[in-house]
């Protein structure tokens, strides 16, 4: 990703980028405390928030997301219960992935 993609994601110009990037690259390399402290800050932020990120913006993550969806909104408006639940997600593996059900442990 360069700096045109990244200013358009911030809504900024790319020159604003690429002082940012070179400004980072100067603190980090006179190892200011102050700056390397809030980059770990910012750190562990994105890493608490990745694993959701990734599941609003993969593909997998959005299936799980919607199917996830499907599925509570049953059992809050009544259609399916608990049980019938673990039914359904049988029956839909036997579809789509009959390798992953034991047919003998029924």
């Amino acid at each position: 990703m360069g700096s045109s993609d990244i200013s358009r994601l911030l809504k900024c110009d790319h020159a604003t980028i690429i002082y940012g990037n070179r400004k980072a690259k100067e603190q980090l390399g006179i190892m200011n405390p102050e700056y390397i402290q809030v980059i770990n800050n910012w750190r562990a932020i994105f890493d608490e928030n990745s694993m959701e990120v990734d599941d609003y913006t993969s593909i997998e993550g959005m299936i799980k997301n919607r199917i996830s969806a499907i599925l509570t909104d049953a059992l809050h408006d009544g259609i399916v219960t608990e049980g019938e639940l673990g039914d359904l997600l049988i029956d839909v593996l036997r579809k789509f992935a009959p390798e992953y059900v034991d047919e003998d442990a029924e």
